[in-house]
């Protein structure tokens, strides 16, 4: 008697584990294959997602009693699926224009993500998603059915889905999209001031939204000044302050932002951050305020040179020489090494028109520490002068300090080709074309004059080919590809005549 009763109970654990083992079956397959729907989602193939969501709802188990088990993964599938619709919509419609089978697949993503709202009506992203197809079928109902009233209401979904999410910056945006092409403006001055709250570096994309006007900047500032108030994202949040003031021309609000902005976190400062500072005073007029700035940053950069240049871009943007001039004393007094410090004052002296000053600076420079540069500048200077000796000294000097520079090779090759030092001339230009990080049609046409004067017409003839394959619209180098071609022809002839004789 014991052993049947101990039989039976085995017999009895080995059905309830068949029984689990099953139903874990039943419930894991349909969430393996929904799982490869949702990767193919990802990618783009919906089509193929669609494949596999519908495989994945035909295999849940229609078990009474059991649902409770599937109602994540249905939640999950209903969703993914919804969604895959639409995107299958959107994309039909853009690429074959309107017809009744995309009303009929937006219809199918509406009943799937209200299916899955029904599980979980909480869920933020079925909300937002389901905003988003009673959006389009909203937009396609007066097409295919004029004259019958719209049952599609986008907006109730929109504002239900934002509630859902009360930081939720995508559902807003969409929101103030579809009251915009609703013709509804009212509300969203409000939308972005709400935008702004939640997260400020969404600025500059609100900006380029359609809906944006002018008439919105305030409520965008009230919105920043919230979220500094609030600790949202302060030091962001008074950065985008100043640039909302900058680009409203009101330097004088953007520099006082932009001051708080530092003082928000010193450790945090950048040299960008001070040179930015500079700029804005520059702007201003304030140019005490702009030099203390610029000097801040070249203090806390790691390459002053390189800062030092795009400062003097600033001053010489706005014409403002003679200021540039008195940063650059005040720099002298200061513990800051500028290496390019006379280099720059020379271009400064050059775009004053004060060219025996630059030319004095940079003979100073080439004495002293000569540098590809300087010597660039002054062999420039040089050619403009038509001084073609100095020109190819110096060219020559700048290509030997930095032999990798084509622009240096080619000022070279300039210089030998007034002088009529056409071989030389060739060798220079073909260094050019070595160290040029690419191909240039005009090099291929220089090095191309420079064999023609040598009456290398057959090699003039390739150097054409090679401009013109690189610029075919220049309609100079075929013309003088085939000139050189002929001249090429006739001395093959005349050699041959000359031979025979």
């Amino acid at each position: 008697m014991a052993v049947n009763k101990q039989r039976f109970f085995f017999i009895l654990v080995l059905c309830i584990l068949a029984v689990f083992l099953a139903s874990c079956v039943l419930v894991i397959r349909p969430r393996f294959i929904c799982q490869q729907g949702i990767r193919e989602f990802k990618t783009g193939n919906y089509d193929q997602a669609a494949f596999f969501f519908e495989r994945a709802e035909a295999a849940m188990p229609a078990i009474p009693g059991t649902t409770w088990l599937t109602a994540a993964d249905r939640l999950c599938l209903y969703t993914h699926y919804g969604r895959t619709l639409y995107h299958t919509g959107i994309r039909d419609w853009q690429d074959n224009g309107l017809s009744p089978e995309i009303h009929d697949l937006f219809t199918r993503a509406k009943s799937y993500l209200e299916k899955a709202m029904a599980l979980e009506s909480g869920y933020y992203i079925t909300a937002f998603w389901l905003a988003r197809t009673a959006h389009a079928l909203e937009k396609i109902h007066p097409w295919l059915f004029p004259g019958i009233p719209n049952p599609h209401d986008a907006h109730a979904r929109y504002v239900q889905a934002s509630a859902l999410r009360p930081a939720g910056i995508t559902v807003r945006q969409a929101l103030a999209r579809y009251l915009h092409e609703k013709d509804q403006p009212d509300q969203i001055p409000a939308l972005v001031r709400n935008l702004m709250e939640i997260y400020p570096p969404i600025y500059s994309t609100l900006r380029k939204e359609p809906y944006f006007t002018l008439d919105l900047v305030p409520f965008m500032a009230q919105g920043l000044e919230n979220a500094v108030r609030n600790r949202v994202r302060p030091r962001d949040a008074l950065r985008i302050l100043s640039q909302l003031y900058q680009d409203q021309d009101n330097l004088t609000a953007a520099i006082d932002y932009f001051e708080k902005y530092l003082d928000h976190d010193p450790k945090a400062v950048t040299p960008g951050d001070f040179f930015h500072l500079g700029a804005l005073c520059l702007l201003d007029g304030r140019y005490d305020s702009s030099h203390e700035a610029f000097v801040k940053s070249l203090a806390a950069t790691d390459n002053p040179n390189a800062v030092f240049n795009r400062i003097y871009n600033l001053f010489k943007a706005r014409k403002l020489f003679i200021q540039f001039l008195q940063f650059a004393d005040l720099l002298q007094g200061t513990t800051l090494v500028i290496s390019d410090l006379d280099l720059v004052l020379a271009r400064c002296y050059l775009d004053m028109d004060q060219v025996f000053l630059a030319k004095k600076k940079l003979q100073k420079i080439i004495e002293t520490n000569p540098t590809g540069p300087a010597c660039f500048l002054l062999a420039t200077i040089a050619k403009n002068e038509k001084d073609w000796d100095t020109m190819e000294v110096i060219s020559q000097k700048a290509t030997r300090l930095d032999p990798y520079n084509h622009s240096y090779h080619y000022l070279f090759a300039q210089a030998l080709n007034y002088r009529k030092k056409y071989a030389n001339a060739e060798m220079a230009i073909t260094r050019a074309i070595r160290h040029y990080p690419g191909e240039i049609p005009w090099y291929y046409n220089f090095r191309a004059w420079t064999r023609w004067h040598q009456k290398k017409y057959a090699d003039a003839a390739q150097d054409w080919d090679k401009a013109a394959a690189l610029n075919p619209n220049h309609p100079d180098f075929p013309r003088h590809a085939a000139r050189a071609r002929e001249k090429a022809g006739s001395d093959l002839d005349n050699y041959l005549k000359l031979k025979k004789k």
